[in-house]
This record gives structure tokens, C-alpha cells and sequence, in this order.
């Protein structure tokens, strides 16, 4: 399950335009800086191209550069008035009018050559441009058409013939809000839902979703582009021509550098294996007893060169009266085998170049050396100084590529480097849980405890509180570079106050010491440079390392508050009879981590970090002067401080869940749809190479994985909600089996043999529930109409949604008709399945 974190924030982060609010005067101050080989287009409405584009000029001329398009909507022209002509461009108009506010005219600069033809729409005006290599599509949609369907349907005819387009951009008033609302009326959120999925069927999808009309995004910019030759960058920005905020896009050329063409490394691998088969390594290796040297000559001669010793200063360590002691027991060839055909094999290789593939091949001969390698620095407490070299490569996640945060820095280490930590992690992990020593507060990186776990356990409690009309707010914590802000010798210090002593602490003293890195990007490398702060990044031991350093934040004793965390993604929950009482819990509490935070040199993001106030209905929510403070002043009672303010949001994004105040799912719902959209121009393509069994492993490992990832959580949502997500789900099956847009639902699930998302969550809570209840073979001996699962009663259907209702609710239900209490965890599923597949929409709806 945690695996998804990784795809989900991938997909998140893939973002077709950067895309921003400003102001007129602040739009050449953007970022990246502006090139003069940039393609600049505006649109805006304006309403009437006789009485405002005066008005518009004049916003025009504050820009400081000019456009190389223009694209103005809702013109109302006049066929007996000639457009009005701008200085320096070429005008086009339409000629097909619905009605007196129709109209879109464009204005070309000179210095371009274009080609410009009317498109014939349902119910809307069109102007079709094809400049630089790129399609524009500029559109008005009257609103006086409710229903958008037949617009939408004639838009999807037409972009099935600009298929071969690679770079298409879609623009306009189109008067088809993207933003949902909660009071919405149906119809709004039908054109939405049918707008976006049409257009991601296309691999459309919009450039930003910021309002642009009274709170409404009408105005749109969406975009299908060649990543690899453009980037986009959108600001709306805000000006008084009318009403409508005027959008801008920014295409900029991404130059390729240079002539260089692409180079494969092949490795002779029958080859190698001949070489070492013949050679005396095994012998040497195995009757040498230094760590170091071993790894010298397994790299080969003159590959490696000895680094000299860091000394890690020797902090003077507390007595500390832990009972037990950490033992490294030594390892042998099956353990190390399994460790290393368990890794991956296409992963890239280390500064060493030696590729796990070749270790696998060479196992036989490999494999003794490595449990030679590893026994020895578990009897000398030695970490080789060659294993602890990273090699960096950043890698973009999203926003100004200028800005160096935005990149996440990815570190490959050694492939045996990988095998000896992952075996001294496995021996730590089985102490740390022996004894019972990380806290049951942190979810992180633990065997049988999940993202999911530390959502649901979140939220139930939550649930809970809000359900006994308690007062509940969350507070969410951001820490700056929590990984790379350890203190070595805090951290070793931390070791032995919980029993890592002797030579198995020297030998973590030497595997966080003399740490080297450099940066590659590229065909460019950087020079080595010493790593002094910070558990190592890429590595197996690195996480583990990370909990036992903040294992006592965890364990901390809150006054009403309770924290959940997850390596370092922590939310603590406030509970109290009234809002006062929860502002003065919270602010005690946050001092309290705040400074414990500074004293182990951590630090607290206040700008990033956010709280929510939970309640049943916005009526119950805290006034607009409820406010929390982060006392580092030393006195959270203190009245009048310049200790900051978090902030307060109506949703916040917690381990890769939208968790709005009143836990609707709203949010979230909404963010599963925008991803599923992101994989249907991927399913699109795919479709045509792959089989109809591969595509449904893909669709599995891609899009289920995304659907059902914290379902149990979220998916106790109101079902209207539920069949937007479902519809974005079906334009994507439709997809991958070339079925047209309006293909009957059940047969678009009988012929996909998979489940709608509905279904999903009712397989997932079940499986979670028979996975966590307690085995009693008495339970046998009754009646299937008594509930196996215990019934927790709750007074608001506010609580009946959530999952601490729904998990027993859910699998009494189905135990009274499958009898699953006794089964395995595989024939459950199996069984489960398989009567989904049976139950029609309404069945399903009837047990939820």
C-alpha cells in the first residue's frame, strides 16, 4: 500500500502548467524569466470588442511584452461593423453567430505566419489557429445553453481529427465551471464531469483550475503538449477590462543542448562470469579479514581509492538504564541470497558500476564472499568506506525548474551495500519491535502498519470525537529537510540510550561517518563532498535510523492531544468540550514539540503547517477569530507575541488524502478524479501494443492501485460523489477496450471483468475488517444473523459514513451471505469478488 505514495505523488506532480494568481504589474516578475523565443498568449473575455478593446489595450501596454496571440471571446460582433484593428497584428473573426453576444476574433502578430479557419461548434462560436507547431483551438460557449452535452459531443468530433496534433491548446470562455461547489446544481456538475473526461479521452487536461469569474473558473486554458520541446506557465491575472480576469499562457521552447545523441552501455555479461569463474577472487577474498580490502579487490584494482577517515566527534552519552542489548548474529549464504534476488534488477547502479543483475548471475561465486564481507564488519564493527559513496541525481517534481527545491534529490547507493543494510535492518527492526521500543503513535516503514493505518486510525478518532459533540481540530505538522536535519551524534547517542552498545554501535558510529556524495545530472558529475548531518538518503537503514531519532517526539505526553505519525508526516488531534479549551490545548502542546524540535536541531515549517477544525456542520465550526500560535517565546499563555500563527484550512493533504472538516471526501474525491483523467491519454496509446490482458495488469498496477488506495477511508462518501469518480473510471475503461463514449455501463464492467469503484470499497473495508478481526472458532457455533464484527453505535449519519461504522457494518453483512468468517485471506477475497461481479448497482447501494 505505501508503494502508491510514491505513483500517487509521480501522477500529482505531473502537471501539464505551472499555473498562478497575479497582478498586472507582477507578470514580467514571474518565474522562469521570460525568453525571447517564448510563444505569449492571452485570452480574455471582454464582453464587446467595440466598446472595450480600448480598455484592454490599455491593460496591454502595462505587460511590458507583446503578445504573439490574442484571443478575445463573447465580442458581440456586428456584421455590419468592421473588427477593430490593433497595431502590429492581423485580425480574424467568426462569421457563424447564435446569438448577439457570439463572437471570437483573434489578433496575430505580424511577425508570425498562421493559418486560421472557423470551426463549426454546437451552440458556440470557434477559431481554429495553427502557428509555431501549435494548434489553438479559441472558443465561446454561450451560457445560455444549460445543457453542454451537445457542445461537448460536437468539440469531441472535431478533436478526433486533430489526433495527429502533438502540441493542441484549447482556449476561451468556455463558460463550463472546473471548480466544484458544494451547492452546485446538477447540470454544472454534469458539464463539468462530461467536459473534463471528454477532453482527457484526448489527452487534454486543463492548465490550471484557478477562478477566473465571481469564484469560477469559466476561462480556460487546456493543454495536450510534447513535454520534451515545451513547458507551460499560466497566470490569471487580475484586471478591470470586465469581469473576467484575463489568463495568459506562456510556452516556452525547451532548447536541446547540443548535438549529443543518446549512448546505451551493453555489458558482456557471459563474458564477465567466464572472467571471475576463472579467476582466484573467491579464494583471496574469503581468507582476508578487512573489510575495506575485500571490498578493494571485489571492485577490482584500481577502481577504488581509500578515503580518508572521518572522525566522528565522540558525544558524551547519558546512562541510560535500558535492560537489553542490540546483537548482530552473524548471517550465511541463504539469507544473503534471498536478500539479493529480492532486489531489484533493473535498478541503476552505484558509483561502483557493478549492476545487480551481474551480482544475481555470479550468486554462487558472489554470494559466499558477501556473507564473508558481512560477517567480518559485524565483528569489527567496520562499515566499508567504498559501500557508503552515493551518487545523487535530482529529479523535477514540479513548479519553476529554476527553483533548486523543487527537485527531489534521489541517491543511489552499491547494490552490496543495499544487501549488508538491509540485513543490518532487518536484525534492528526485530529489536526495536522485541522490545517494544518505537512508539505506537509512528506508522512509518513498519511491518503490518501502513499510510492506510495511520489515515484510518486518524480519522476514526476524529470521527469519534465529532460523533459525542466534542470540539476536535488536527493540527498538521511540516518539518523543513527532516532527513537531512539529523544530528550523527544525537542520533548515536539515541542508539545507545536504547541498548545499541559495543561493537554493534561502533559499527553504525561507522557506517553515519565518512558519508561521501556527489551530484550527477546528466553526463556531468560532480566531485565527492562530505555528508556530516542527515540519516543517508537512498539507503534501507537510513528510515529506520529516522524513528529511533524522533522516537521520543512520538512518545511525547500532549495534554488532550493525541499525534499520529508517519516518518516525519505528523498530525496531532486536539479534543476538547470547547473551541477555548482546544486553542489552549494546542498551543500548550505545539510549544512542547516546537521545542523539542529545536532541541534536536529539527525544524518546524510554520508556514506550511495548517490545522483543521472537524465538526458535524459548518454551524459548529469555531469563529473567524479562532487562531492558533506556535509559542517559542517559552510561554504559550503569553496574550501579545510575535511568535507566528499557523494557518487555518478547510482541507489539508495528509499522506496523500484530501481531509476536509467535515469529512466528506469531497475534496479528495476530486483529486482521484483528476489523476484517473492524467492515465487516460497514457491507456489511449498503450492500447494500440498491448494486449487486452496486458492493459488490465497495467490498468491494475496504475489506476485500481489509485482508487483503492485509503478507500476504506474515504469511500463511505455520499454516491453522488461516487458516480462522478465512477464516470472518470468508465471513460477510462472505455479507453483501453475501444468502446465509444456512451457504451452501456454493465456491459463496460462484464467486458473489463473488473469493479466499478463502489465495489472496490466495499471489498477493500471487508478484506481490511477480516484481516484485523480476531479468530474464535465459538463465534462458528452461532447464528450467521448475529454480527461477528462488533457494531459500534453512533448517534450521526455524519459517523455511519465513516469507517469505524462501516468496517463491522460492511462485513456483517456480507458474513450473513457468504459465510467468510472462517475462510483464508485469499478465498475471502476470491469469494468477494466473485459476488460483486453478480450484484447490480442498487444491490450494492442497499448494504452500504
Amino acid at each position: 500500500m505505501d508503494n502508491v505514495i510514491s505513483l500517487i505523488t509521480e501522477i500529482d506532480n505531473s502537471e501539464v502548467a505551472n499555473s498562478s494568481l497575479c497582478d498586472v504589474h507582477d507578470i514580467c516578475n514571474q518565474s522562469p524569466k521570460f525568453h525571447k523565443n517564448d510563444l505569449k498568449i492571452i485570452s480574455q473575455n471582454i464582453v464587446s470588442v467595440y466598446s472595450k478593446l480600448d480598455d484592454f489595450q490599455l491593460t496591454l501596454a502595462q505587460l511590458n511584452f507583446e503578445a504573439d496571440l490574442i484571443i478575445l471571446t463573447e465580442c458581440r460582433i456586428d456584421s455590419d461593423k468592421p473588427i477593430p484593428q490593433m497595431e502590429n497584428y492581423t485580425s480574424y473573426s467568426t462569421t457563424n453567430h447564435i446569438n448577439q453576444c457570439d463572437g471570437v476574433v483573434i489578433y496575430v502578430s505580424r511577425k508570425h505566419s498562421v493559418n486560421v479557419k472557423e470551426i463549426i461548434l454546437t451552440h458556440a462560436s470557434c477559431l481554429q489557429i495553427l502557428f509555431c507547431g501549435v494548434t489553438v483551438l479559441g472558443i465561446y460557449r454561450s451560457p445560455s445553453h444549460t445543457n453542454s452535452e451537445p457542445f461537448t459531443d460536437s468539440l469531441d468530433r472535431h478533436l478526433t481529427s486533430l489526433k495527429n496534433c502533438i502540441n493542441l491548446i484549447i482556449t476561451g470562455d468556455i463558460n463550463i465551471n472546473l471548480i466544484d461547489r458544494n451547492d452546485a446544481p446538477q447540470q454544472e456538475r454534469n458539464n463539468r464531469l462530461y467536459y473534463l473526461n471528454m477532453l482527457a479521452m484526448h489527452g487534454l487536461l486543463p492548465g490550471h483550475v484557478l477562478p477566473t469569474r465571481y469564484g469560477n473558473c469559466l476561462d480556460h486554458f487546456m493543454l495536450r503538449l510534447d513535454k520534451n520541446k515545451h513547458s507551460a506557465n499560466i497566470n490569471v491575472i487580475n484586471t478591470s477590462v470586465t469581469d473576467h480576469s484575463t489568463i495568459f499562457l506562456r510556452l516556452s521552447n525547451i532548447p536541446k543542448s547540443g548535438a549529443s545523441t543518446k549512448t546505451k552501455t551493453f555489458i558482456d555479461y557471459d563474458k564477465a562470469i567466464a572472467t571471475l569463474r576463472d579467476s582466484t577472487l573467491v579464494a583471496d577474498l574469503t581468507s582476508l579479514n578487512n573489510p575495506n580490502m575485500i571490498i578493494e579487490l571485489l571492485l577490482t584494482e584500481g577502481i577504488l581509492a581509500q578515503q580518508p577517515a572521518y572522525n566522528c566527534s565522540d558525544k558524551t552519552t547519558s546512562n541510560y538504564p535500558h535492560l537489553t542489548s542490540f546483537v548482530l548474529r552473524d548471517t550465511d549464504n541463504d539469507e544473503v541470497l534471498n536478500v539479493l534476488m529480492g532486489l531489484k534488477s533493473n535498478s541503476a547502479p552505484g558509483w561502483d558500476g557493478i549492476p545487480t543483475q551481474f551480482l544475481k548471475l555470479t550468486a554462487d561465486i558472489i554470494v559466499p564472499i558477501i556473507v564473508h564481507l558481512i560477517n567480518l564488519c559485524f565483528a569489527l564493527g567496520v562499515f566499508p568506506d567504498a559501500l557508503k559513496i552515493a551518487v545523487v541525481t535530482p529529479v523535477y517534481k514540479g513548479d519553476d525548474k529554476t527553483d533548486i527545491s523543487n527537485y527531489r534529490p534521489i541517491s543511489v547507493l552499491p547494490p552490496i551495500a543495499k544487501i549488508l543494510e538491509k540485513i543490518i535492518n532487518k536484525r534492528l527492526m526485530n529489536y526495536l519491535n522485541t522490545f517494544n521500543i518505537l512508539s505506537p503513535s509512528q506508522y512509518g516503514f513498519r511491518r503490518d502498519l501502513s499510510t492506510e493505518d495511520a489515515v484510518l486510525d486518524l480519522t476514526s478518532l476524529i470521527t469519534n470525537a465529532v460523533d459525542k459533540n466534542k470540539k476536535c481540530a488536527a493540527v498538521f505538522l511540516d518539518m523543513k529537510k527532516a532527513f537531512d536535519s539529523v544530528s550523527i551524534t544525537d542520533l548515536i547517542d539515541k542508539l545507545e540510550k536504547i541498548g545499541i552498545r559495543g561493537i554493534p554501535l561502533k559499527l553504525f558510529k561507522d557506517y553515519l561517518c565518512n558519508r561521501k556524495q556527489s551530484v550527477k545530472i546528466g553526463k556531468h558529475q560532480s566531485e565527492q563532498c562530505e555528508i556530516t548531518f542527515g540519516v543517508p538518503q537512498g539507503s534501507v537503514l537510513g528510515p529506520t535510523l529516522f524513528l529511533v531519532y524522533i522516537n521520543n517526539l512520538c512518545n511525547m505526553d500532549i495534554e488532550e492531544g493525541i499525534m499520529f505519525t508517519y516518518a516525519d508526516d505528523t498530525a496531532v488531534v486536539f479534543v476538547a468540550d470547547t473551541w477555548e479549551a482546544v486553542k489552549n490545548n494546542s498551543q500548550k502542546g505545539l510549544a512542547r514539540i516546537a521545542k523539542w524540535l529545536s532541541d534536536n536541531l529539527l525544524t518546524l515549517n510554520t508556514s506550511k503547517t495548517n490545522y483543521v477544525c472537524f465538526s458535524n456542520y459548518n454551524s459548529s465550526q469555531p469563529p473567524p477569530t479562532f487562531a492558533i500560535q506556535i509559542h517559542t517565546c517559552g510561554s504559550p499563555h503569553s496574550i501579545i507575541c510575535s511568535c507566528d500563527f499557523i494557518k487555518r484550512q478547510n482541507c489539508v493533504r495528509y499522506l496523500g488524502t484530501m481531509v476536509d472538516q467535515r469529512l466528506s471526501w469531497r475534496d479528495h474525491i476530486e483529486l482521484v478524479m483528476a489523476r484517473v483523467r492524467k492515465l487516460i491519454w497514457l491507456f489511449k496509446n498503450l492500447r494500440h501494443v498491448a494486449d487486452s490482458a496486458l492493459l488490465k495488469q497495467i490498468y491494475t498496477a496504475l489506476a485500481q492501485s489509485i482508487l483503492i488506495y485509503c478507500i476504506p477511508a474515504w469511500g463511505g462518501a455520499i454516491k453522488t460523489k461516487f458516480l462522478e469518480l465512477e464516470r472518470a473510471q468508465r471513460s477510462l475503461l472505455k479507453v483501453i477496450h475501444f468502446k465509444p463514449y456512451r457504451f452501456p455501463t454493465e456491459m463496460l464492467y462484464a467486458v473489463s471483468d473488473l469493479l466499478s469503484v463502489r465495489k472496490l470499497y466495499v471489498l477493500q473495508t471487508t478484506l481490511r475488517t477480516h484481516r484485523h478481526i480476531g479468530y474464535d472458532p465459538s463465534i462458528l457455533n452461532r447464528r450467521r444473523r448475529h454480527n461477528v464484527a462488533p457494531l459500534p453505535t453512533f448517534k450521526t449519519k455524519y459517523a455511519h459514513r465513516q469507517y469505524c461504522y462501516q468496517s463491522a457494518n460492511l462485513y456483517n453483512k456480507l458474513n450473513k451471505e457468504l459465510n467468510l468468517y472462517n475462510m483464508n485471506k485469499y478465498k475471502c477475497k476470491i469469494t468477494i469478488n466473485c459476488w460483486l461481479k453478480t450484484q447490480t448497482y442498487e444491490e450494492v447501494e442497499s448494504i452500504i
